[in-house]
């Protein structure tokens, strides 16, 4: 006989106790009569036979005890002596099924193979019947619950036994070490465009393409690779709401052109027509398949078909795409997950509220990582929101927020950061109510004037600016004299030039006096300066250069000549040498005839000119000895003159030198000085801004700081008493109520200038938690006195033990009665929480999530969009906006028709692992359905820690795209949840049993142990907090799915894991 195969999570075994489930199910008479196996359940959930249902109850074929006692238990009548024990089993089973549907979801049930006694049936037509039984139950909607079938203690029991641990633990062995062969992955594909079936076509072509032109899909086709399996699919539903998935062939790709439309494909199996039941959530055009999936596929297909896709060698398989991981910042903004809304709202409508009369003080409580700064980010915005509202005057107008990070002002003055970040609140408030700019310079002056804490200040920056305006006017006094001597220098220099120091030169020396001199001196010379004056112009005398150039002239020699005393003379030797010249020729003739028989070689004209130069030689040299000593008289005068010039123009050169330092050290002092005015000027601007700027931040800083600091001012009055006056000058500006500080006259006045005046200060201080001790007290300090003013609410958000901590340490004689390292007798211990109340009017500690919204926030960070509903599917086709059902070829008759492939864009198939390539090859990594669901499940481990559940899904994203994990294609679901169950344990409220964790898995004699061995284990009677924590993981961990599968897995797979996975937790060697 063949079996059923169950399409739900399930186990069997002979006889397991019902212990192990959370509800059984058992067989009864119509009478009620007990029997074996209902005693046998009545006695381990702690029931009587006096519990079981009489025949009244049993009329309708089945009844129950409920769980209001324990554990229910579920009666199914399979012997009422009428109808035969088949059809009362199917019949009574499904009916009592569909009526206690709602104890079975997320429970485990024991189901035991009913009517195999009195009633006559084999335990394999029982398991028939039961299988069918379930899965017709399961296809209405119930999907989340497991079965434990109780397989009788007998021959027909065990050899039932060995034939499903055959078919199901070998067959599913051998198609995992199957899939371990194929590198690829697997995609599910539509082939039906507008009601046409194309999947013949794509056999012929060797192809796979969608059927519409855009780019859908396009990011899912574009990251197939070459040896990755398509399988062509439709999905339908039959008329009695039965969903299925129909494989219709499989093939290799074998390449891509990243179009992001097709890919070549070699088709190795077609002409299927395998329908499987619970997979028709894939129906999109094309999804990827979960390793789950495709191990449910290959269990419907004939294993002689597996070799088909073996035959050939796989084409090589390029390197994986790297992966993006995308992490989720631990910021304060984001979705509310955790259900924090109604408190939220609560807190907020009164402080928001016109008649609620503050001051107050709230202290949010809450471990590290809990959800603090989101529940302030939280009641910030809703407060906003209600202050924004129209047409009510229900709520405050004028709200001011202000958050104070304490941690960021750790190695500040908190005094002054305190008081400034309040004063920065109220400027960011003041432009955000977009008031003119003189109203605004009003307020700031008003601001500036009336406060204590700038009253002071803003008299030293006065002075400190008039002394350096005094300082300005000197050094600008000192520079204008500074550029009026270079002036005069640069003058003195352009006009000593070398010209005049020559013409000078030339007044001073008196060349005609000295020629005079010189020729009265020596009677050789000329006689007379008239003789002398015609021979050298008068021109000439003041320069003896040109003096002694026109003595040795022509011109001179000739004047000598022609008007000396003895021109008659000269003249009478003139027209000689003339005759002589005329007449020499003639005479030579003459002479020639008489001689010119002798040989000679002069001729006569050579002779001729002889003559007369012998004449003029006789001539000129005695006029040249007449000249002679005036000529060297000129010499001597020119050679002293040259010495004065050269003496005059060395002396010129040095006054250049040393004029020239002297402007350039001017220069310099003018450039100093003017640096000087510069920084003086900023100094002025900058003072002239703090005065005129006196509430902006760091100027408040500076003002309080160095009070604070002043020992004169901490003598007089205090920095702490200057801030409480101020804070009532602000409520009294702000607020109406009776104040001696403000005139309240003026104080109507000046709210007046806004739009919206302050009405209420909320403070919300965060991050205590994280500053010393003494800034911790400090921040309550602070906070204890804005209580005395109205206009403020304060919101603290604090880990509980960090203040208790705090309070402590600071106060230890009186929270501890410790002096000194001492502990006193007879001092009674103060408790901090009295000190608390002190300060605080409303203390609220966040709850812890539950369970349901801890999955819930793990499946928002985990993936986008979950699996859809099972639903009938539109068409794959060329017109997205046409719509058509077409019939499957040769359907069941109970077929409606199969609904075919959905052409969405969104990919939102949450079986697949979606990344989306971009331009550089690099994908976006996405996480898959399976893995959501496995990461949901180990919230539970996790705890309610929002910081503990962001760093879960970011830490388990980075190390899914880590090369390690994405090249390993050999990891199966259970490697996945090995390796989220150990980063669930380092990393949640189980961590401090993680070093026995890790001893159990590196024994190597643990290796084949399940893991339930570890959990099951105690630690000694003294561990009394590890104890317990095992305790709560036994409890966590008992459930089905997942956890169950996790029981099973062997100590070898977390071990194999642990070394990588430990890399990304907070270990301390």
């Amino acid at each position: 006989m063949a079996l059923e195969k169950i399409i739900v999570k399930h186990t069997f075994s002979i006889t397991p106790s019902p212990n192990a489930a959370d509800i059984a199910v058992v067989s009864v008479n119509n009478e009620g009569t007990a029997g074996l196996l209902n005693e046998q359940v009545l006695k381990a959930y702690g029931y009587t036979i006096d519990d079981l249902p009489g025949s009244k109850r049993l009329m309708s074929g089945f009844s129950a005890i409920p769980d209001t006692k324990g554990k229910p238990v579920i009666f199914v009548v399979t012997l009422d002596g009428r109808k035969r024990t088949e059809i009362l089993l199917e019949d009574n089973l499904l009916r009592a099924l569909r009526e206690y549907r709602g104890w079975l979801a997320g429970r485990k049930v024991w189901l035991p193979l009913m009517g195999t006694g009195a009633g006559g049936l084999t335990p394999e037509e029982s398991y028939n019947i039961t299988v069918k039984v379930i899965n017709r139950f399961l296809r209405e909607g119930i999907t989340d619950c497991t079965f434990i079938l109780s397989l009788p203690d007998s021959k027909e029991g065990w050899q039932l036994d060995r034939i499903l641990k055959h078919e199901s633990g070998e067959k599913q062995d051998s198609i995992k070490a199957f899939l371990q062969k194929i590198p690829g992955k697997f995609y599910l594909a539509g082939s039906v465009w507008d009601s046409e079936e194309q999947a013949d076509r794509f056999f012929d072509e060797g192809i796979w393409e969608k059927g519409f032109d855009d780019d859908s899909y396009a990011a899912i086709i574009n990251q197939i690779r070459p040896g990755d399996i398509i399988i062509i699919k439709s999905t339908f539903a039959t008329r009695n709401g039965d969903t299925f998935l129909r494989v219709k062939a499989l093939g290799i790709v074998t390449d891509n052109e990243q179009d992001g439309a097709a890919v070549d494909v070699d088709w190795r199996i077609t002409g299927l027509r395998t329908d499987i039941s619970g997979l028709s959530y894939y129906r999109d055009t094309i999804s990827a398949v979960s390793d789950a999936d495709v191990v449910t596929i290959f269990n419907h297909l004939d294993p002689i078909l597996w070799l088909d896709l073996l035959q050939a060698p796989v084409p090589d398989v390029p390197p994986a795409l790297p992966k993006i991981a995308g992490l989720i910042s631990d910021s304060e903004k984001g979705l509310d997950y955790l259900g924090i809304s109604q408190d939220v709202t609560a807190f907020a409508r009164v402080i928001a509220a016109k008649n609620f009369e503050p001051p107050l003080a709230i202290a949010l409580f809450g471990e590290w990582g809990s959800g603090k700064s989101f529940f302030i980010r939280k009641l910030w915005d809703k407060i906003d929101e209600l202050s924004h509202q129209p047409n009510t005057d229900m709520y405050c107008k004028g709200v001011v927020h202000i958050h104070f990070n304490a941690w960021s002002y750790m190695d500040a003055n908190l005094w002054a950061s305190f008081v400034c970040r309040i004063f920065e609140g109220l400027q960011e408030y003041i432009r955000n109510e977009k008031i003119s700019r003189q109203r605004m310079a009003i307020i700031k002056r008003e601001l500036s004037q009336q406060l204590n804490v700038t009253k002071a200040g803003l008299e030293v920056l006065q002075d400190k600016k008039t002394a350096v305006e005094g300082q300005i006017k000197e050094l600008e006094e000192k520079r204008n004299d500074a550029r009026r001597q270079v002036a005069r220098q640069l003058l003195a220099l352009k006009r000593k030039t070398a010209w005049k120091i020559l013409h000078n030169t030339d007044q001073e020396f008196n060349a005609r006096k000295r020629i005079i001199e010189t020729l009265q001196s020596n009677e050789s010379l000329v006689k007379t300066t008239e003789e002398l004056h015609k021979i050298i112009p008068d021109k000439y005398w003041d320069n003896p250069q040109q003096a002694y150039e026109q003595a040795r002239s022509a011109a001179t020699f000739l004047k000598e000549f022609f008007l000396g005393k003895n021109v008659v003379r000269n003249l009478i030797w003139l027209f000689f040498i003339l005759a002589v010249i005329f007449m020499a020729p003639l005479a030579l003739e003459a002479f020639d005839i008489e001689v010119r028989d002798l040989y000679f070689p002069v001729s006569k004209e050579v002779l001729s000119m002889l003559v007369t130069l012998g004449f003029l030689w006789g001539r000129a040299a005695a006029i040249y000895r007449k000249l002679q000593p005036l000529v060297a008289s000129f010499w001597k005068i020119k050679e002293k003159y040259e010495e004065a010039r050269s003496e005059a123009l060395a002396n010129l050169e040095q006054e250049e030198k040393v004029l020239t330092l002297q402007i350039e050290k001017g220069k310099e002092e003018i450039l100093l000085l003017s640096e000087q005015i510069r920084k003086a000027e900023v100094i002025s601007i900058e003072l002239g801004y703090r005065i005129n700027n006196a509430l902006a931040t760091e100027t408040l800083y500076s003002f309080i700081e160095d009070r604070s600091q002043s020992e004169d001012y901490k003598k007089h009055l205090g920095i702490i008493s200057t801030i409480r006056k101020d804070f009532e000058i602000l409520n009294g500006l702000f607020i109406d109520h009776k104040s001696e500080v403000v005139n309240q006259q003026q104080a109507q006045k000046f709210r007046e200038y806004f739009k919206r005046p302050v009405e209420r200060i909320i403070l919300y201080i965060d991050d205590l938690d994280r500053c010393a001790e003494e800034n911790v007290v400090q921040v309550l300090e602070a906070v204890n006195l804005l209580m005395a003013f109205p206009l403020f609410v304060v919101v603290v958000g604090v880990d509980p033990r960090w203040i208790r901590n705090a309070l402590i340490k600071k106060y230890a004689l009186q929270f501890a009665g410790n002096l000194n390292g001492h502990v006193h007798a007879g001092i009674e211990p103060i408790a901090p929480a009295n000190y608390l109340e002190k300060i605080f009017q409303i203390p609220f500690h966040l709850k812890a999530a539950p369970v349901k919204s801890v999955k819930e926030m793990i499946r928002q960070l985990a993936i986008k969009s979950l699996q859809p509903e099972v639903a009938a599917e539109e068409t794959d086709r060329k017109n997205p906006a046409a719509s058509a059902a077409a019939t499957e070829p040769n359907a069941a008759p109970e077929d409606t028709g199969e609904t075919h492939e959905n052409p969405r864009t969104d990919n939102g198939n949450h079986q697949e692992e979606t990344s989306s390539t971009i331009p550089d090859g690099t994908a976006f990594l996405e996480l898959t359905a399976t893995e959501a669901a496995m990461m949901e499940d180990m919230g539970e481990i996790l705890g309610p820690n929002p910081r503990a559940l962001k760093r879960f899904v970011n830490i388990f994203k980075v190390i899914k795209a880590h090369d390690e994990y994405t090249l390993d294609k050999s990891l199966t679901d259970e490697d996945q949840l090995a390796i989220l169950f150990i980063l669930a344990l380092s990393i949640g409220r189980f961590k401090k049993i993680m070093p026995a964790f890790e001893t159990f898995i590196h024994d190597e004699t643990n290796a084949e142990q399940p893991i339930n061995a570890y959990i099951l284990q105690h630690y000694s009677n003294e561990e009394t907090e590890l104890n317990n924590l095992k305790r709560h993981l036994q409890e966590f961990t008992s459930g089905s799915g997942n956890f169950e599968k996790l029981r099973q897995i062997k100590g070898r797979m977390f071990n194999n894991h642990y070394s990588f996975i430990n890399r990304f937790t907070f270990k301390w060697d």
